[in-house]
């Protein structure tokens, strides 16, 4: 898993003159280990042709962390996931929609998903959230 014996800090900072949100891992002692950014905006390639972009902050056995940017107005389709999910608004606000209801979350709120359940989610303006997944291989 890392240096740290198994643990691992991570600190999640906006940016918003850059329209980014930067992380970093933190390692024993304070130190920083490895930094990061993941950014919204014209300039990503992914957001002009998605209206989204995603990094993977971790992926372990059982665990999986993804930190997504979304674009007012993007959807991410119908799925489903094989394990039970949460997702936590940062900043914004979406829509979260299952077969037999609807929600709006906005920042610090968050929603939790039982394994295989359909699911799509819709930005109501420009938002940051960040999906947990647990059985996550």
């Amino acid at each position: 898993m890392g240096p740290s014996g198994g643990v691992r800090l991570m600190v999640l900072t906006p940016d918003a003159a850059l329209h980014a949100w930067s992380w970093i891992e933190v390692g024993r002692g304070g130190a920083g280990v490895r930094r990061n950014t993941i950014v919204s905006g014209a300039m990503q390639s992914t957001w002009r042709e998605r209206g989204r972009n995603a990094i993977t902050l971790t992926k372990e056995p059982g665990l999986g962390l993804v930190l997504m940017v979304l674009g007012k107005g993007t959807k991410i389709s119908e799925h489903q996931a094989a394990g039970p999910l949460t997702l936590h608004v940062l900043s914004g606000s979406v829509t979260f929609r299952t077969r037999d209801r609807a929600d709006t979350l906005g920042a610090g709120e968050l929603i939790v998903l039982e394994a295989a359940i359909d699911h799509e989610v819709e930005a109501l303006q420009e938002s940051v959230v960040l999906l947990t997944l647990a059985g996550a291989a």
